[in-house]
């Protein structure tokens, strides 16, 4: 049969080699010569290595990526590092000239209750109870907690919160139980000073409270109005977030149901760009927005 084909192609006049080709195309297998046998099987073993070699770097079976990754963080905090030693020399200039540590006996009880008391009225924080314990450690150790008990709206708490810095000494919040009833929230704290220490100042002389937290934006999370950082698409729902020190992983319910994204990845018109504690931002459509958690009614 072959040599019928090759005698025929060889009379054909005109698109010989077109010819020749159609016709070891039209071969069956059990005609194929060896060397052809060969090449089609070596094609198919080149195609199947090449769609397993895709799959594994797509999955990052061999931790290729996160190595990638890991090495990038690695080169960042290294960075960091030498930024930080290169301040070093500054630093230990400015606690040489740092005032002397106040003598904690000198600040009473008496001064954080006008300080925080001071501090609430600024803010309008209404102040129900506050109550002084005892001195407790010496020297920077030295600690008092203070605990109160105020009413207020979220914003002039978070007033005051921020406004703790500008004391004249170290207050930090301790624990803190804030409850809605009704307009306003109630709000159980313990606030722990140190009188022996200085708040760290992390603004600059004359820089308000607003300019150093410009780039951030703050909402109610206590208001029953929906927040303006809550997603306006009712089809989409942060129901949980998993996270370590490399990647994050959320999951979104959705009108098709429950689906996991990573950084990356399309939700509809919108894309994952960050997942962190506060949740998941989106961007999309000319406008980003961050996907949180709902408040479930009772």
């Amino acid at each position: 049969m072959n040599s019928a084909i090759a005698g025929r192609l060889a009379n054909a006049d005109g698109g010989g080699f077109v010819a020749t080709w159609l016709a070891h195309a039209r071969l069956p297998p059990e005609a194929w010569s060896g060397r052809r046998r060969f090449a089609f099987a070596f094609l198919v073993a080149l195609a199947v290595f090449l769609a397993g070699t895709q799959a594994w770097q797509r999955a990052d079976l061999g931790g290729a990526q996160l190595s990638r990754t890991r090495l990038e963080q690695a080169r960042r905090n290294l960075v960091e590092a030498r930024q930080a030693a290169t301040r070093l020399p500054a630093l230990r200039l400015a606690a040489a000239n740092a005032p002397a540590l106040r003598d904690a006996t000198n600040w009473t009880s008496a001064d954080d209750l006008h300080a925080v008391s001071q501090l609430a009225g600024k803010h309008g924080v209404e102040l129900l109870t506050l109550e002084p314990q005892s001195l407790t450690g010496t020297g920077i150790t030295a600690m008092r907690p203070l605990r109160l008990t105020a009413r207020a709206d979220f914003a002039e708490w978070l007033g005051f919160l921020r406004g703790l810095s500008d004391l004249p000494t170290l207050v930090v919040p301790g624990d803190v139980t804030i409850k809605r009833q009704r307009d306003m929230l109630t709000v159980n704290a313990t606030l722990d000073t140190f009188p022996a220490l200085r708040p760290a100042f992390a603004r600059r002389a004359g820089e308000s409270t607003a300019d150093a937290d410009e780039d951030f934006l703050f909402f109610d999370p206590f208001s029953p109005v929906s927040s303006p950082l809550a997603t306006e698409d009712a089809s989409l729902r942060l129901v949980g977030l998993l996270r370590d020190s490399l990647r994050g992983l959320a999951l979104i319910e959705t009108s098709g149901g429950v689906t996991a994204v990573t950084v990356g990845d399309r939700l509809g018109v919108e894309q994952v760009t960050r997942i962190d504690s506060p949740g998941v931002g989106l961007a999309g459509n000319g406008r980003t927005r961050t996907l949180t958690f709902a408040e479930v009614a009772s």
